[in-house]
């Protein structure tokens, strides 16, 4: 863990350090509790931030995979889930649409059953990241709540693996 001095000296030279939560919550690397109400909620800040997110190739603080400049600002993040760049946390589905939000801004990405992953391991539900300047092909977290929306499609096929089953009747494997 760092200290907070480390912070103190390094917000003096414009560098922050962040967190992104299983849930896709945004927090302060710094903050001691983790919840909803410690969370950074500002959504044109998450909007910004889900737009100008990039893999660290600064050759700073390279524990931090992941980078977004802002002004003479430089933002460190780090996903919580080692496998995961980015967090969905809702699926949204109108207008015959069906969409994944990029963390808690109001950036979408269509959901696509064929780019759905689930995790040997873990168990977690990921989702491929197609609408992304910098971030194309890495995988997105589906939240619990995502995942949950979506989980009335999931089932094992005879195989014993998943499957997506798609309203029209077309299976894609997970």
């Amino acid at each position: 863990p760092k200290t907070l001095q480390f912070y103190e000296e390094q917000n003096l030279l414009r560098r922050y350090f962040y967190i992104i939560d299983s849930k896709g919550q945004v927090f302060q690397e710094a903050t001691k509790h983790r919840n909803f109400v410690s969370s950074m909620k500002d959504v044109p800040f998450l909007n910004m931030l889900h737009t100008l997110l990039r893999p660290n190739k600064t050759g700073l603080f390279e524990e931090y995979p992941l980078y977004f400049p802002c002004g003479p600002e430089h933002n460190f993040i780090i996903h919580e889930d080692c496998r995961a760049v980015l967090g969905f946390s809702r699926f949204v589905a109108k207008d015959g649409q069906r969409l994944l939000s990029f963390g808690y801004s109001s950036n979408f990405q269509d959901f696509d059953p064929s780019s759905l992953y689930c995790c040997s391991e873990t168990g977690r539900f990921y989702h491929k990241i197609d609408r992304h300047k910098y971030l194309k092909g890495e995988l997105g977290l589906l939240h619990p709540q995502a995942s949950e929306a979506l989980s009335s499609h999931i089932a094992l096929n005879d195989d014993g693996q998943f499957e997506f089953r798609d309203t029209d009747g077309h299976c894609y494997p997970i």
